[in-house]
C-alpha cells in the first residue's frame, strides 16, 4: 500500500487562507484578487531566480535606479513582472516601486482601491553570489477621492492593510501580516505550484542572542551604536556574547531575526544621516510584520510606523527585533540624548560668510536668549577639548559636521517648535543647519 503520510488532503493554501479571512471580514474579494496576483508574480520571480544562471540573468543591466543602486537584470525582470501582475489584478490604483522614479498610476479601466509599495527584488547586490534575496511589499487603501497620484502612497505605516515579504532561499517562503490578524508563513510547494500555510500566528522571541548590522561602517557610528555593540560583544554581567550575523539582504536578515529573535540595525550615521533603507517599501512593511509578531521597530527616536512620509523614496534609520533587545538599545540612545525626547540629527555647516575667528560652540552658540535651550554636541568627528569640539577651528572654506541636537526642557509642543527652529537654520550668522530626518508634525512656519 502506498504511504500517504506525506500528503495532506486538507492543506491550507494562501488563496484559501485569504478567502476565509475575507469572508469573516465580509470583504468584496478585491483584496484576495490583489494577493493572488502578487503570489503569481512571486512564483514567477522565484522561478527566474532559480534559472538565472542558465537564462543569463546574472550581471548588471548597465544603469542605476532612482535611489542610486546598480540595476541588475533580475531587478528589471522582477519589476516588470510585479507591475504587470498588479495592474492586471484590477485591484490597484497606485504602485510605488524602488525601480521607478515616479509612482505608477494604473489605467482608469483597471483601477481598484489599493495602493502597493514594493521592492521587487531586495538584496540585488547578492544576486550573482547566490545569497538569499527577496521581495518586500506593503498594501494601503486609497483614502482620498481625488485622481490617484503618488501622494496617495504618503501614508504612515499604521494605515497598512497588509504587508510582508517573499524570501527566495533554500525554499521560497511568503510571510504575510494583516491589520486584522497576525503573521503567517507560507511555503511554496513546487509540486502543486501553491503557497501552503506552514506557520500560523508567528511570534518573535522576547529576547534573542544575535545582532545584525553592517559593522564595516563602524567609523561612522554614533556613540549609542558603539556602546550597544560593545555591550553585546563584551557583556559585563558574565553572560555569553551575542553572535553577529549580517547578510546584506534586508529580507534575509529580518527573516532570521523574526525566526531566531535578536536585533537588526541599520541606523543613521555620519555617512548616511538620513539612514539608508527606504521607508515606504522596505522599513514600513518590515516594521509592520515585526510589530504584529510582538516585536518593536523604531528609528531610535520614534516608531517606524508613526512616520508620515514626505517622499516616496524617503530613507530612514531602522532598528527592529525582539522587544527586550530593542528596548535595551533605546535606553542607550536615551542616555546619549540627555535622557529626554526631542533629539534630531542635523548637519551644521560653517561657511565662509562668518566673520573670522574660532567657531562658537556650547549652550548659547550665539542664539537669541529665547532660543538658547538648544545644546549642540559634535559627534566625535574631530578633536575635542572638554565641551568645546574643535576649539581652534578657523572658518574658511565650507566645512561640514554632523551634529546631534537635544532639548532638555519644555513641553512636547515647545520641543517640536525648537526642533523646527533648529531645522530652519535659526543659528548664528554664517552657520546653517539642516535636520535629518524630518520631524513629523513640526510646522514649516512657526511665527
Amino acid at each position: 500500500m502506498t504511504d500517504r503520510s506525506a500528503f495532506d488532503t486538507n492543506v491550507i493554501t494562501m488563496t484559501r487562507f485569504v478567502m476565509e479571512e475575507g469572508r469573516r471580514a465580509k470583504g468584496t474579494g478585491e483584496f484576495t484578487q490583489l494577493l493572488n496576483s502578487l503570489c503569481t508574480a512571486v512564483k514567477a520571480i522565484s522561478t527566474a531566480v532559480r534559472k538565472a544562471g542558465i537564462a543569463n540573468l546574472y550581471g548588471i543591466a548597465g544603469s542605476t535606479n532612482v535611489t542610486g543602486d546598480q540595476v541588475k537584470k533580475l531587478d528589471i525582470l522582477s519589476n516588470d513582472l510585479v507591475i504587470n501582475m498588479l495592474k492586471s489584478s484590477f485591484s490597484t490604483c497606485v504602485i510605488v516601486s524602488e525601480e521607478n522614479k515616479d509612482a505608477v498610476i494604473v489605467e482608469a479601466d483597471k483601477r481598484g482601491k489599493y495602493i502597493v509599495c514594493i521592492d521587487p527584488l531586495d538584496g540585488s547586490s547578492n544576486i550573482d553570489c547566490l545569497v538569499s534575496i527577496g521581495t518586500i511589499f506593503g498594501i494601503y487603501r486609497k483614502v482620498t477621492p481625488e485622481e490617484p497620484s503618488g501622494k496617495d502612497a504618503l501614508q504612515p505605516g499604521r494605515n497598512l492593510v497588509a504587508a510582508g515579504y517573499a524570501l527566495y532561499g533554500s525554499a521560497t517562503m511568503l510571510v504575510l501580516a494583516t491589520s486584522a490578524g497576525g503573521v503567517n508563513c507560507f511555503m511554496l510547494d513546487p509540486a502543486i505550484g501553491e503557497f501552503i500555510l506552514v506557520d500560523r500566528d508567528v511570534k518573535i522571541k522576547k529576547k534573542g542572542n544575535i545582532y545584525s548590522l553592517n559593522e564595516g561602517y563602524a567609523k561612522y557610528f554614533d556613540p549609542a551604536i558603539t556602546e550597544y555593540l560593545k555591550k553585546k560583544k563584551f557583556p559585563e554581567d558574565g553572560s555569553s556574547p551575542y553572535g553577529g550575523r549580517y547578510i546584506g539582504s534586508m529580507v534575509a536578515d529580518v527573516h532570521r531575526t523574526l525566526v531566531y529573535g535578536g536585533i537588526f540595525l541599520y541606523p543613521a550615521n555620519s555617512k548616511s544621516p538620513k539612514g539608508k533603507l527606504r521607508l515606504l517599501y522596505e522599513c514600513n512593511p518590515m516594521a509592520f510584520v515585526i510589530e504584529k509578531a510582538g516585536g518593536i521597530a523604531t528609528t531610535g527616536h520614534q516608531a517606524i510606523l508613526d512616520i508620515v512620509p514626505e517622499d516616496i523614496h524617503q530613507r530612514v534609520p531602522v532598528v527592529l527585533g525582539s522587544p527586550d533587545d530593542v528596548k535595551e538599545y533605546l535606553e542607550i540612545v536615551k542616555k546619549h540624548s540627555g535622557g529626554r525626547a526631542g533629539a534630531v540629527w542635523g548637519e551644521l555647516r560653517v561657511g565662509a560668510g562668518r566673520p573670522p575667528g574660532a567657531v562658537p560652540w556650547g549652550l548659547s552658540s550665539g542664539l537669541p536668549a529665547a532660543r538658547q535651550a538648544a545644546r549642540l554636541r559634535l559627534l566625535a568627528l574631530c578633536p575635542r577639548e572638554g565641551d568645546r569640539p574643535c576649539p581652534g577651528l578657523r572658518v574658511g572654506a565650507e566645512v561640514r559636521y554632523w551634529v546631534h541636537c537635544t532639548w532638555t526642557q519644555g513641553t512636547p509642543d515647545q520641543i517640536r517648535r525648537r526642533q523646527a527652529l533648529f531645522s530652519t537654520g535659526c543659528l548664528p550668522r554664517g552657520v546653517e543647519c539642516t535636520r535629518f530626518p524630518p520631524v513629523p508634525g513640526s510646522p514649516h512656519k512657526l511665527w
